[in-house]
């Protein structure tokens, strides 16, 4: 309830009178209706007093005090609006008079409010109170109560800030204290969450502003510390993005130059910087190779950064990043693109565009592992490659970019083929799985097939509607696209399907069986197939010409044979391969065909004439040893072809062919670089002086030869048999300086010490000896270490003698006077086929077959960094003359060259 109203003066007769109600009736004058009224208020009748203060209002609406009482009794009968109107109408004709009572009434107002929720609005009425009675009691301790309930009300809704400017008004300023902490916490943690997650998005710039605000608003040391910490972290991270993303415009305009100047400059600041997928190390490689027509310039001062860089050492083995590429790799399939412009050939480290009819190549697409196989998709803009992990990767044809990587296949997928509108590509794996994949997103569409031994050959129908299916048995399954539902099975005999094909603007469909001929169904005509015969061997390769008129099939012997598919003739028989065609491709026009053999040759060939038009070189078998020699300046490699060759240290470029039909494993080359020795099919030993590549002792031998090594100087060959012996030539006589039973079994390692005085020969009885290389005296033996020894090498200072084991161990024993273990540690997993000592014998080289690369400190076992980039296993390792560079070659046929970049 309000106060008392303002006492007014009335006749205080009337109020003397019993029975003084009806008498009123009879009164009116606005001075006494006033005090009639005034009568009522003090008898709290509210509703009476307003009708007579209303009546004194109409007799003399001027009547201010009327309006008062008016307004006041309004107030107190609940109709709080008009009475404030009648309140601030008499305010307004008499402030001194009319403000208390406006004061009581805006009270009443904010009480209502209050009572309705309405906090903002109440403290509004109550600040206008305030404003025109300050020191009102009322309305203060009404605005302390509303802040506070304010105060409460935001602590609910966990808004800290509004709270705490609430509990501080409302005067409780411990409360607003203790709040605020929290909210500077919780504005704390709220912006550090998104500085975090800026950070994590790498969204450098944006990350800085939070962190910048952040320190703005830091009260505690320790987390200040922090923040200043992950503000420098972005500020660098923001300074590297801009220099790679400089690097990344120049890759995209073709200066390698100032990529390769930008990407050093990265490495200088950070060696393993990477942006997503692209890492720094591999995006200058890939700009060093596109720069670069010699890999490497003339010594001493070769290396393909346009640098002269530092030998390779302990400080810096953690900087070797790849720096060139010898060799094509073996060579894969082949396709020719629809467009007739191009030959597209995949080999064991990339995919390479020929121009048609030419030996140039356009494009290189580099896959870094051996490609198991390929297709490439009908309107020219894709190219999907399989690989060993089950991995496939869809690159485009255009710039050669990666657009896909797919991934589902347990085992090496083995066949691939784009549908005929290039949407889909179904793969086949080991795993006995098709797969159907959308290019556009990357999502397998279906599963086929899952419960074969392998897929052995896929390719939709020419509507696209089906698909068929070749899974090393006796069938050939046709599923239909859109449900995969089973439409069709063709059975043969008791051989297996290897490869099949459609007539692309036919109605056939052709297989390849086991027994080397080539069945050809026409499923609208008959159940039966017609048979093309072929001499007997798998067929390993089947292809229609774009005009389905002809039918090229490769078998395993090697030759491919065309057919007229309507009349059944053989129209050619190719015979050029030495080995068995990976796959076979029309052009186009169906003119012209080319084949890819597994003697890693590609030929295309004029179907007019029956000719080789053209032969594309450059593809090599693996590599199975690599030696660098210290002077001379080349390298000597073996391949698996049975070749020797001798390359240009400088720039990779084959110098020549040493030595032809030998055994790979057996051959050997001194450290001079002046001597080269190896063992022919025919078991016999050939010795050449590499200065003039002059071929000056062929000796035949008794025994089978299992092990070979020359002195460092080269005047000395040892050579050691299966059945134990060990022989000794003088390589100037191509006479025996001795011969003994070294070994009770088969010795399969030998090795000179660098001086050449000592010979160490390990044997399959697992026993190592050190021999007197002079007359062949026993220095010492042992049998205590029983791993088996798989490679091996003296420490260019003669202190160890360095072993690799098939489980993975690397032993030392110290060769200085005896035969005395040193040491051993686990190196790795698997055999250690491979190994090379720096030319300070402080680093260790050694090779894994996942085609890695493990850099070891060998005082203290310590890794110093990992390589990767072979698609096989790694079969030979050597360090330059200099020690600037690290040489490696493998079963992917190419030899890869290491350095330490940057400072």
């Amino acid at each position: 309830m309000l106060a008392p109203p303002v006492q007014f003066s009335y006749n205080p007769v009337i109020n003397l009178i019993p029975g003084w109600e009806p008498l009123v009736q009879q009164i009116t004058s606005p001075l006494q209706l006033l005090a009639v009224a005034q009568g009522y208020v003090n008898e709290n009748k509210w509703e009476d007093a307003s009708h007579y203060a209303q009546a004194a209002l109409s007799a003399d609406p001027a009547f201010t005090l009327a309006r008062i009482l008016f307004g006041e009794a309004l107030v107190n009968l609940g109709d709080v609006d008009a009475g404030l109107v009648e309140l601030e109408s008499a305010c307004r004709e008499d402030d001194k008079a009319g403000r208390e009572p406006l004061v009581r009434g805006l009270v009443a107002r904010a009480r209502k409010l209050s009572g309705e929720r309405r906090e903002d609005e109440a403290l509004e009425v109550c600040d206008r109170a305030l404003k025109l009675s300050p020191q009102n009691g009322a309305a203060y301790q009404l605005q302390l109560s509303l802040y506070m309930r304010k105060g409460d009300g935001a602590l609910l809704r966990d808004d800290l800030e509004g709270a705490s400017n609430a509990y501080r008004l409302a005067g409780d300023l411990k409360k607003a204290e203790q709040v605020h902490t929290l909210f500077r916490w919780q504005k704390q943690a709220d912006v550090e969450a998104r500085a975090r997650s800026l950070e994590i998005d790498e969204r450098w710039a944006e990350a800085i502003v939070m962190y910048e605000k952040l320190l703005e608003i830091a009260y505690e040391k320790d987390i200040k510390e922090s923040w200043k910490t992950a503000l420098s972290h972005c500020r660098e991270e923001a300074e590297l993005a801009v220099v790679f993303d400089e690097a990344m415009l120049a890759f995209q305009a073709t200066d390698w130059p100032a990529a390769q100047k930008l990407l050093l400059a990265l490495l200088n600041r950070r060696l393993d910087y990477h942006r997503g997928s692209h890492f720094a190390t591999e995006l200058l490689d890939h700009a060093v190779r596109a720069d670069s027509v010699d890999f490497i310039q003339s010594l001493p001062v070769f290396s393909p950064l346009k640098l002269a860089p530092a030998m390779i050492s302990i400080q810096n083995a953690r900087r070797m990043v790849r720096l060139a590429r010898w060799g094509m790799g073996k060579v894969g399939e082949v396709a020719f693109t629809r467009d007739d412009q191009y030959l597209v050939v995949s080999s064991s480290v990339g995919v390479y565009f020929y121009r048609k009819g030419k030996n140039e190549i356009v494009r290189f697409i580099d896959t870094d592992t051996a490609v198991e196989c390929m297709s490439v998709s009908p309107d020219c803009s894709r190219i999907a490659t399989g690989f060993e992990d089950g991995t496939i990767l869809v690159w485009r044809v255009a710039d050669g970019a990666l657009i896909r990587k797919l991934r589902g296949h347990a085992r090496k997928v083995t066949v691939l083929a784009f549908s005929p509108d290039s949407e889909v590509v179904a793969s086949g794996a080991d795993d006995g799985s098709v797969r159907l994949w959308n290019v556009a997103d990357g999502k397998i569409l279906m599963m086929m097939q899952g419960r074969l031994r392998g897929i052995t050959g896929i390719d939709f129908s020419p509507d696209g509607g089906h698909v068929a299916i070749a899974g090393g048995d006796n069938k050939i399954r046709v599923q239909k696209i859109d449900d995969a539902s089973l439409v069709r099975i063709f059975e043969g005999g008791e051989a297996s399907y290897r490869q099949l094909a459609f007539a692309p603007a036919g109605r056939y469909l052709a297989a390849g069986v086991d027994t080397g001929a080539v069945e050809v169904w026409d499923p609208a005509r008959t159940d039966q197939p017609r048979v093309l015969a072929a001499p007997p061997g798998p067929i390993q390769a089947l292809r229609f010409s774009a005009q389905s008129d002809k039918l090229a099939a490769g078998s395993r012997d090697g030759v491919i044979r065309v057919w007229h598919l309507e009349t059944g003739e053989l129209q050619w028989t190719l015979d050029q391969h030495t080995a068995g065609p990976r796959s076979l491709t029309f052009s186009p026009g169906g003119n012209m065909l080319a084949s890819s053999a597994r003697d890693n040759t590609v030929r295309l060939w004029d179907l007019g004439k029956g000719q080789v038009l053209q032969t594309l070189d450059g593809f090599t078998g693996s590599i199975e040893r690599l030696f660098v020699p210290s002077e001379g300046g080349l390298v000597l490699s073996t391949l698996a072809d049975q070749t020797i060759r001798l390359m240009n240290l400088a720039d990779g470029r084959q110098v020549s062919i040493l030595g032809e039909n030998m055994r790979p494993e057996y051959v050997a080359c001194s450290q001079n670089g002046a001597w080269a020795a190896g063992i022919t099919q025919q078991n016999r030993l050939f010795i050449w002086k590499l200065g003039n590549r002059q071929l000056v002792h062929t000796i035949s031998l008794d025994e089978p030869v299992s092990s070979i090594a020359i002195s460092a100087e080269g005047h000395t060959l040892a050579l050691g048999s299966a059945g134990g012996g060990l022989q000794v030539f003088d390589t100037i006589t191509g006479a025996v300086k001795f011969s003994m039973q070294a070994h009770p079994a088969r010795i399969g390692l030998i090795c000179f010490s660098p001086g050449g005085t000592m010979i160490a020969t390990m044997g399959d009885d697992r026993s190592i000896k050190l021999w007197r290389a002079s007359r062949g005296n026993l220095i010492q033996a042992d049998d205590s270490f029983k791993d088996e020894i798989v490679s091996a090498e003296f420490t260019p200072d003669g202190t160890f003698l360095t072993c690799g084991t098939a489980d993975g161990v690397i032993a030392q024993w110290k060769t200085t006077t005896s035969l005395i273990f040193h040491k051993q540690f686990q190196g790795h997993a698997s055999a250690i086929r491979s190994l090379a000592h720096s030319p300070d014998s402080s680093i260790l080289a050694t090779g894994l077959t996942d085609g890695s690369i493990r850099v070891w400190q060998l005082a203290n076992e310590n890794l110093l960094h990992t390589l990767s980039g072979h698609g096989g296993q790694v079969t030979g390792l050597g360090f330059s003359p200099d020690g600037s560079l690290l040489l490696s070659a493998g079963t992917d046929s190419i030899i890869r060259l290491w350095g330490a970049v940057g400072k």
